[in-house]
């Protein structure tokens, strides 16, 4: 089940319709945001931005990794968690190797620089 359940839109405001967090599976820990397209110029659609967990540290034997949060607690790797985000592309997130398991759909000029 994500957070928040399915009847409940989270966080919403002007620009914001909802945020909801992936709560198992592969994509366990994305947040999905879901703009109000109406009032950031969009008309009737409501583009969407995706921020992944990644976790960047040592698997259990001491060697470096990087790899998606659900993947980090099977292998039981720990470290630090870096985020990883998708607008309408997903650049700056493939070039650090930490993308989205979706692609979002605002344009880069709405997005943080990180998600361009």
């Amino acid at each position: 089940m994500d957070w928040p359940a399915a009847t409940n839109l989270g966080g919403y405001s002007k620009y914001v319709n909802s945020v909801v967090i992936t709560a198992a599976g592969a994509a366990l820990g994305e947040i999905t945001i879901t703009y109000n397209g109406s009032n950031l110029g969009y008309g009737s659609t409501d583009p969407t931005l995706i921020l992944a967990p990644y976790i960047n540290g040592t698997d259990t034997a001491g060697a470096p990794y990087q790899d998606t949060l659900a993947n980090a607690i099977t292998d039981g790797a720990g470290g630090s968690i870096d985020w990883g985000c998708n607008a309408g592309s997903n650049t700056g997130s493939n070039a650090c190797g930490v993308s989205p398991s979706g692609l979002g759909s605002l344009l880069a000029k709405h997005a943080p620089s990180e998600c361009r």
